[in-house]
């Protein structure tokens, strides 16, 4: 699972859990030998890493035997929300929820067994963890598996090609633009960036990380307000810039790019594009690539220190109904702990969220992760995406068509960047007052 936008699970928990089958049950004997099932949904090429994390702990634990169950992505949400509501739900999952999904009831409280055990959150990366895994209560929901953030990653081997000069921390959005274009030669198919198109639109126009580093940001905190926001002059500095870089044809078409299909970094690994937006998940797709490459904090305007990054987590979760909580804890801790985190480490299916693991294993200062660990340690908060429960009904849409009309339209006609901006600020403004008019007070 390597989410940016999931749709998140709106499972209606039964109140009180009363109309689940099983309530009421209690807790096995810890010194009992006990199993406990596990649901996963990730692809083929990550399989053997969770079946050595659960042999390893299961060594360990020689009483707790773990059912380790991969359920396709394709359907996974709907698959658990069936199982909760039938009393059949794993006793320990991976996915990625908005923290409104804690306070429905069917995820356990975390907070007696982190008391218990003295469990150190602070071991993670933050404030990204407490940002993740707290609820608005302020009670723990879930230990983290991994943990990603954006930087630049960037062809060194294409760079030595046409003599550009490395970027540097530090670097600013001119010179972000300015490289870009020194790295294009179109005849060779050679390109200096593939983030202001396709796939990679939404990491520019939905804020995060660029605006948040010119200061501003996309819509409030509660996600009920995008003026003043969305029309900033720091947002239309920052989409100035991405059509600045497709009106000087810096950026590889998307015709081009769809040849090298749709794998995770498939252009920046065809070798023909000088930068990516970089972030950890997928990465281990770069393990064996044909040319030498490096990583960089973000361009931020003027050089200057950056304000945030943005970060994320996918984690993982107790049923509340478990039957087996101490030995779901104890999995939870192992497959979320330091010991796992060096094994995940010489992998690199998916990058721990322990910072002294990357430390232990020489991570923050591999040339490939070193600027990933320094936007590890800058504040951050809760993305764009997951403030507004109506992002993707309402505030993506009219983003993704103002995009296409600023940056990438048809026939070449950009509209001006400062009014396309000001009149879907408009737009999603008034799409969501009506929908803020609809809600139960």
């Amino acid at each position: 699972m390597k989410p940016r936008k999931l749709i998140m699970i709106t499972l209606t928990y039964l109140s009180a859990m009363g109309m689940v089958s099983g309530c009421g049950r209690t807790q096995v004997d810890a010194n009992q030998n006990q199993t406990i099932t596990f649901w996963e949904p990730d692809d083929a090429g990550w399989q053997p890493l969770y079946k050595e994390l659960v042999s390893d702990f299961e060594k360990s634990h020689p009483n707790i035997t773990v059912k380790l169950i991969n359920i396709p992505e394709d359907g996974y949400e709907q698959k658990l929300n069936t199982a909760f509501a039938a009393g059949l739900g794993p006793d320990v999952w991976v996915d990625y929820y908005d923290t409104e999904e804690y306070s429905k009831g069917y995820i356990q409280d975390l907070d007696s067994f982190i008391k218990q055990d003295n469990w150190n959150m602070n071991q993670y990366f933050q404030p990204i963890t407490n940002i993740r895994t707290k609820g608005e209560n302020g009670h723990y929901y879930a230990l983290p598996r991994d943990v990603s953030v954006d930087t630049i990653f960037y062809n060194k081997t294409l760079f030595n090609k046409y003599h550009v000069p490395y970027p540097k921390a530090g670097w600013t959005m001119a010179d972000f633009e300015q490289t870009a274009k020194e790295l294009t030669h179109r005849q060779n198919k050679d390109y200096g960036m593939d983030g202001a198109t396709g796939p990679g639109a939404d990491w520019w126009l939905e804020g995060y990380p660029f605006v948040w580093d010119l200061g501003s940001d996309i819509i409030s905190n509660d996600g009920w307000t995008a003026s003043k926001f969305l029309d900033s002059p720091q947002t239309i500095q920052m989409v100035q810039v991405a059509q600045n870089m497709e009106k000087q044809g810096s950026v590889m078409p998307n015709a081009l790019a769809q040849t090298f299909g749709s794998a995770d970094y498939a252009t920046f690994l065809s070798g023909h594009l000088g930068m990516t937006q970089g972030t950890l998940w997928g990465i281990n797709q770069l393990q064996n690539t044909k040319f030498q490459w490096g990583s960089v904090p973000l361009p931020t305007p003027s050089g200057n220190t950056q304000n945030d990054s943005w970060a994320d987590c996918v984690m993982y979760y107790m049923n509340a109904q478990s039957t087996h909580k101490a030995a779901t804890w104890d999995f939870m801790k192992y497959m979320s702990g330091s010991s796992a985190a060096k094994v995940v480490i010489q992998s690199q299916t998916w990058i721990p969220d322990v910072k002294q693991a990357w430390i232990d294993t020489g991570l923050s200062t591999n040339s490939h992760f070193a600027a990933s660990f320094e936007a590890l340690n800058l504040p951050t908060k809760t993305a764009d995406y997951e403030r507004s429960p109506s992002w993707n009904t309402i505030v993506e849409p009219i983003l993704s068509d103002v995009w296409n009309q600023i940056v990438t339209p048809d026939n070449d006609h950009y509209e001006n960047v400062k009014q396309g901006l000001q009149q879907a600020a408009i737009q999603v403004q008034q799409a969501l007052n009506r929908e803020k008019s609809l809600q139960v007070p």
